[in-house]
């Protein structure tokens, strides 16, 4: 089973102008440079590396399809999601998408210049979770007062995220529900935590709400996304040992479903296109 805790690393975007969206996840967002080429750029907190950014050399983009709803950035209390609330106020609140009470957690949407999803949350205590009979999270839907959050936030200058912030999930848009359940449940080994009216499925390892969410809303039927499409180019998978690495790579080669080695990673393409890096985090 996939480790409950640290499942989802760095979240890699091909883009278009890589200066332009750089300065918006170090200005706004409060994430910071660990490592910069002619080809990109590598942003996170403290050591952690949390988004790669790939300047993507004729590249194309494509409406409605597969690849990144939102990577999720996840902050570790609500004071720390109130303080980033009010330097994003004071920075105009660029490409402003909403905010939501999910019962397990608090949310703010945006998207970055070139349409990229990213939400900035803090999970609610586990005890306030509300788990069904089947052991299923429920994740609800309720406006959340931005107001009352943003007065929570302290009057500390505004640093950037905390260093303990991480890559709490990635949301997905999928072509077909079933194959992402297939690949995501049967092969990769995360458990099923809700599901919403056949066009969305949460999937989580451990007893988290979701490590990767995955809808179908605009995506239903659609062709894959390829290597050449500006937005997502992939995403991390981290194992806590290799033994579970190895057996999902057994899963796959019984399957007799494609993959890539990449040193010690593994390289696998879900049944939409969209690329995952599996990787181990420890022995």
């Amino acid at each position: 089973m996939i480790h409950p805790e640290r499942s989802i690393g760095a979240v890699t975007l091909n883009v278009q102008n890589l200066t332009a969206v750089r300065d918006f996840y170090v200005h706004i967002v409060g994430l910071h440079v660990c490592h910069a080429s002619a080809e990109g750029v590598d942003l996170g907190v403290a050591s952690a590396t949390l988004v790669r950014l790939r300047e993507l050399k004729h590249g194309h983009s494509q409406p409605k399809t597969p690849g990144l709803y939102h990577l999720a950035l996840r902050v570790p209390q609500r004071q720390a999601l109130a303080h980033w609330l009010r330097h994003y106020a004071t920075r105009g609140a660029p490409y402003w998408q909403g905010a939501s009470d999910h019962g397990v957690s608090d949310a703010l949407y945006l998207t970055d210049p070139e349409g990229n999803g990213i939400e900035i949350y803090h999970d609610h205590p586990r005890s306030r979770w509300v788990v069904d009979a089947e052991g299923r999270i429920m994740v609800q839907l309720n406006r959340l007062n931005v107001d009352a959050l943003i007065q929570e936030a302290p009057e500390a200058r505004w640093q950037g995220l905390p260093p303990q912030t991480d890559m709490g999930h990635i949301h997905l848009t999928v072509n077909s529900l079933a194959a992402a359940r297939g690949f995501y449940v049967a092969l990769l080994g995360f458990g099923v935590k809700t599901v919403h009216q056949d066009s969305a499925l949460f999937v989580a390892g451990g007893n988290y709400h979701h490590h990767i969410g995955l809808n179908t809303w605009r995506t239903l039927g659609v062709p894959p996304r390829t290597a050449k499409m500006y937005g997502l180019a992939e995403f991390v998978i981290q194992l806590d040992h290799a033994a579970e690495h190895e057996t999902i790579r057994n899963q796959l080669t019984a399957a007799n479903y494609a993959f890539q080695t990449a040193g010690a990673d593994t390289l696998v393409w879900d049944p939409s296109g969209n690329c995952v890096r599996i990787q181990t985090i420890s022995g």
